[in-house]
C-alpha cells in the first residue's frame, strides 16, 4: 500500500457516505482495519 492510498481511500468513503464526519472516519478506519486483518484501534 502507498503511504497516499489510505488518503484516497478516505476520501472516496467520505464522499460515498456523503459525510467527512468523526463517526464516517472510524467506519472507514474499522473497514480498512478489517481487509487488512489488524484489529482496529
Amino acid at each position: 500500500m502507498t503511504p497516499e492510498a489510505p488518503w484516497e481511500g478516505a476520501l472516496r468513503w467520505a464522499l460515498a457516505a456523503g459525510s467527512r464526519s468523526g463517526r464516517t472516519a472510524k467506519q472507514f478506519i474499522d473497514d480498512l482495519a478489517g481487509r487488512l486483518g489488524v484489529r482496529s484501534p
